[in-house]
């Protein structure tokens, strides 16, 4: 499954790099990560593909929206909304698989 989530004012380098979820992960290139330890280890790949655009790729048979909690999750990618709620760190969200 592939999925493109829109992201705002976000790094993906710069999330990973200090943090204890960057020990799950391998650093490919700049704005590549694969997932190899956990759940996921091994089906999870996510790239910066633009400044704004988190692509997200994984082999594991989840759900879209499971996929989007980890990644969520994972990266931190959540903003409050309007209202103060949080909302996933997405104005457009397209599921291409």
């Amino acid at each position: 499954m592939k999925l493109e989530i829109e992201v705002k004012h976000f790094s993906l380098d710069n999330t990973f790099t200090p943090s204890f979820v960057s020990s799950l992960y391998q650093k490919v290139e700049a704005g590549h990560w694969v997932k190899i330890a956990g759940h996921l280890g091994g089906q999870l790949e996510l790239r910066q593909s633009q400044p704004n655009v988190l692509t997200v790729l994984s082999k594991a048979r989840l759900t879209e929206s499971a996929l989007r909690r980890r990644v969520v999750l994972e990266t931190g990618s959540i903003r409050k909304n309007d209202r103060g709620a949080s909302a996933e760190h997405t104005a457009k969200n397209r599921s291409l698989s």
